[in-house]
């Protein structure tokens, strides 16, 4: 996809709801939208594009942010490998 949008939305637990939105790749097929949130806890992650060759919305299913590096590494630590 060389032309489109591109929205990042994330719904935290509480009902909160963080999107970023990017109205072009930087790269063919490549975007970048970045949501930093403030606080820790259990989400849900969808994904829309949008342009002329697709439009499409994508359930990516259950997220967790994690508070820190630590609690990142503790979590992968835990992960089977696979």
């Amino acid at each position: 996809m060389i032309e489109g949008k591109l929205t990042l939305g994330i719904k935290m637990e509480d009902g909160e709801r963080l999107t970023s939105a990017t109205d072009k790749p930087s790269s063919p097929g490549i975007f970048r939208a970045l949501i930093r949130p403030a606080k820790a806890g259990k989400c849900v992650m969808t994904v829309a594009v949008q342009g002329p060759q697709v439009t499409d919305e994508i359930d990516a299913g259950p997220c967790e942010v994690l508070g820190d590096l630590a609690a990142a590494r503790a979590a992968s630590a835990t992960e089977p490998d696979g």
